[in-house]
C-alpha cells in the first residue's frame, strides 16, 4: 500500500543446497551452475534447524515439486497444448532453474510500526504452492476489483499462477496479484508461510505484456529489484503488478482500503 514498506522476514532454501550434503555450509562449495552465484568467498550459514530436520526439507521440497510439476502438465493438457508448446519442456529436471522453498515470517505489528506485510504483487515464476494456517493473504479480485481475504485451511494448499507461467501460455493464465496485511484482532501474533516456488529454466525466453523479450532469469533479477525501488518507480511498469494499465491499478492496489 502507499507509503508502507514491505515488513516480513524471508529465507529461502533451493533445491541445489537442499539435497547437497549435510556438511557443505558455503557458497564456495554449491556448483556454479547453482541457485545463488553469489561471491564464493562469501560464507553461507545453514539455520541449525535444517540439519537437525534434513530428510523432512528433502521430503517436503521433493513433494512440493512433484505437485507442482503435475499442476503445470495438467494445464498443459486443459489448454491443449503440444510438442514444443508444452509447460513441460521449460520446466526440465536436468536444467539450471531458480526454484526455491520460501519460509517467511512476518511479526506482530506495534501502533507505531509503518511495516506492512507484503505490498500488492505477483510472484516471478510459474506456479506457487502456498502453506499457511494464519490469516493475512488477500487477493484481488478480477470481478469485483476489491481486496478479499484467503481463509486459510488445514491441511490444504493455496495456488497461484505466477509471471512465468502467464508469459508462457500466451495470457491465457493469469498471475494471480495478492499481497499480506495484518488481519483484525491477529496484530499481535506472528505469522508464518511456507512457499514452495516452481519455476522454470532460467534460459527459458518469454515477452511480457509490454512486448519485451526477457529470460526467466532476467526477469527474475529485474523483479527483485523492482520490489526494492520506490512506489514511485514501482508504478511506472507492469513488473510489480504484472498487468497492463499499471498506473490505474496501482492505485487500485495500494489504497488503503480492503
Amino acid at each position: 500500500m502507499e507509503g508502507w514498506r514491505d515488513g516480513f522476514e524471508s529465507w529461502k532454501v533451493p533445491p541445489t543446497l537442499c539435497f547437497l550434503k549435510a556438511s557443505l555450509t558455503h557458497v564456495a562449495k554449491i556448483p556454479r551452475d547453482g541457485i545463488f552465484n553469489l561471491n564464493p568467498a562469501v560464507p553461507f550459514v545453514r539455520p541449525d534447524i535444517v540439519d537437525q530436520h534434513w530428510v523432512l526439507f528433502q521430503s517436503f521440497m521433493s513433494a512440493s515439486h512433484f505437485i507442482s510439476t503435475a499442476i503445470i502438465t495438467a494445464l498443459g493438457d486443459i489448454l491443449g497444448l503440444e510438442g514444443p508448446a508444452r509447460f513441460e519442456n521449460c520446466h526440465r529436471e536436468d536444467a539450471p532453474s531458480n526454484c526455491a522453498l520460501g519460509m517467511n515470517k512476518y511479526p506482530k505489528r506495534s501502533a507505531t510500526d509503518c511495516n506492512l506485510g507484503h505490498n500488492a504483487h505477483t510472484d516471478v515464476g510459474s506456479i506457487t504452492l502456498l502453506f499457511c494456517s494464519e490469516w493475512g493473504l488477500q487477493v484481488l479480485s478480477p470481478k469485483t476489483g476489491k481486496w478479499a481475504y484467503v481463509a486459510p485451511l488445514s491441511g490444504y494448499a493455496i495456488v497461484n499462477v505466477a509471471d512465468s507461467l502467464r508469459f508462457l501460455s500466451g495470457n491465457r493464465l493469469r498471475s494471480c496479484l495478492h499481497r499480506v496485511v495484518p488481519y483484525a484482532g491477529c496484530e499481535q501474533r506472528t505469522r508464518y508461510s511456507f512457499a514452495y516456488f516452481l519455476r522454470p529454466d532460467r534460459d527459458t525466453i518469454f515477452r511480457d505484456l509490454e512486448g519485451n523479450e526477457w529470460t526467466a532469469q532476467k526477469w527474475q533479477e529485474r523483479k527483485y529489484v523492482n520490489f526494492r525501488e520506490t512506489h514511485s518507480k514501482q508504478r511506472m511498469s507492469s513488473l510489480q503488478t504484472g498487468q497492463t494499465g499499471v498506473l490505474g491499478l496501482w492505485d487500485q492496489c495500494n489504497g488503503i482500503s480492503a
